[in-house]
């Protein structure tokens, strides 16, 4: 997204994420995340504590921690017949599990010129657009420090006429926006990769959508 933007040339933001993972992998220990499939009152009923990593629509959550804390919390839930899966994940982004590898990240981080953004710029972070982008390297940081809040982020922008396009490589953004609409009506979604329908062309969809605006 920063990319786009223009907030990174594309050869900065390659060098700025291989960075990160060769810092986390030097500075941090291994750690995991764990997909929910039961809704917030629910995970305060089984679990005393835990870090929540995302919110991606009412029943789905995300817990991140140390690979000793995964273990436990998935052991309880699934005792209490909860649903849960480990992601293929080798640290606990968005908990303080990553904590260790903060100073040299930013500090990579600045080694790299922040430009404003040219056009509106979203994030989970942000509680509304944000015309110029991120504001300074600690927006990055905070993107995989902190929790992912998409249901809110979602949920604000159906306030307009908005039009995802999915490049998660199972149409993970697709679901998340299906059952984020009570009306079973979502936003308009083009994932681009789509294994459930390897005939699925993304692009050409995009594609037709904008040349019928253009005809209209």
């Amino acid at each position: 997204a920063a990319v786009i933007a223009g907030c990174y040339a594309f050869e900065d933001a390659i060098y700025l994420a291989t960075q990160q993972a060769l810092l986390l992998q030097q500075h941090c220990q291994p750690g995991a995340l764990l997909a929910v499939l039961a809704d917030r009152p629910t995970l305060d009923q089984c679990l005393p504590e835990y870090t929540l990593a995302a919110v991606h629509f009412n029943s789905h959550h995300v817990l991140s921690g140390t690979v000793a804390d995964v273990q436990a919390w998935q052991a309880t839930l699934e005792q209490q017949g909860i649903t849960t899966e480990r992601l293929p994940v080798h640290y606990g982004f968005h908990s303080a599990a990553i904590d260790p590898a903060r100073a040299t990240i930013l500090a990579t981080q600045r080694e790299r010129a922040l430009q404003p953004s040219n056009c509106a710029y979203h994030s989970s972070l942000l509680a509304s657009e944000c015309m110029d982008g991120p504001q300074s390297e600690a927006h990055f940081w905070a993107a995989i420090r902190q929790p992912i809040h998409f249901q809110a982020r979602y949920q604000q922008l159906a306030d307009h006429q908005t039009r995802f396009i999915d490049l998660s490589p199972t149409a993970t953004l697709t679901t998340f926006c299906k059952y984020n609409t009570p009306a079973g009506q979502p936003l308009p979604c083009y994932p681009v990769l789509n294994p459930w329908a390897p005939k699925h062309n993304g692009i050409q969809a995009i594609k037709q959508h904008h040349t019928a605006r253009g005809a209209a």
